[in-house]
């Protein structure tokens, strides 16, 4: 979920972050002015750090309230203040996630999942600093999935697997990183450059001459417009 400088002291920073984001969707005037005046920061007296924000959703009517911990969202409600008043509708927690990273993690680790298949949206922003590096996503991605992940075993190796995590690009991966660099230099095989789609074509080929199988845990949750699908892949068994 989404990360932003959480002191409050950073304040600008943050909320030009949020411009960035509304800009996806807007004109970047339009943006400016949703962020001014409609995205609300709430921090600690204390502590001095970003406990709230309180923003524009869907709908004219609808209004979104994220919750913080040390710059990372932990939960996202939704509410429509025209419809139904008082009511909020949760759709996002952070312990969902971190509970799906551990299990999958875990899985490779004890040789129940060679891989993990990503169908994308593993970060959400491409790019949120001056090099991936610098981005708080794929350091995330990088210290509780990759580097927790065992090296290429002799069999891996035999059957022409480059890696360990095959990722799809999703559109979080692209926002405001159209080059997917981000994705490209954090996700690493065992030699430690990043996995070109030629080498991740190669190994998925490899992939059609075995017997695998999959399972995708999907959730639906109802929105004033659509359904929308949230899938998150497991890899549960191989041979």
């Amino acid at each position: 979920m989404m990360y932003l400088p959480y002191k409050q002291d950073q304040e600008a920073e943050a909320r030009k972050i949020m411009v960035d984001i509304f800009d996806l969707a807007v004109p970047p005037e339009a943006a400016k002015a949703v962020v001014q005046n409609s995205v609300k920061l709430t921090y600690d007296p204390t502590s001095k750090d970003l406990v709230e924000m309180v923003m524009p959703f869907m709908t004219a009517s609808e209004v979104t309230t994220l919750k913080f911990d040390q710059g990372w969202v932990t939960e996202a409600s939704v509410e429509d203040v025209k419809l139904l008043p008082g009511v909020s509708r949760i759709m996002y927690r952070v312990a969902g996630g971190d509970w799906v990273t551990r299990e999958v993690v875990k899985d490779v680790q004890t040789g129940q999942a060679d891989f993990i298949l990503s169908t994308g949206d593993l970060v959400w922003l491409g790019k949120q600093g001056d090099e991936p590096s610098e981005s708080p996503y794929w350091r995330l991605v990088n210290e509780d999935v990759l580097k927790q992940l065992p090296p290429l075993d002799k069999r891996m190796k035999a059957a022409r697997l480059q890696g360990r995590v095959f990722p799809a690009v999703g559109n979080h991966e692209v926002w405001g990183d159209s080059e997917v660099e981000g994705l490209l230099t954090s996700i690493a095989t065992e030699n430690g450059k990043a996995a070109s789609e030629r080498a991740v074509i190669s190994s998925l080929l490899a992939l059609q001459r075995r017997r695998i199988h999959f399972t995708t845990a999907m959730r639906l949750f109802p929105s004033q417009n659509s359904l929308r699908p949230h899938t998150i892949p497991l890899l549960t068994e191989s041979s």
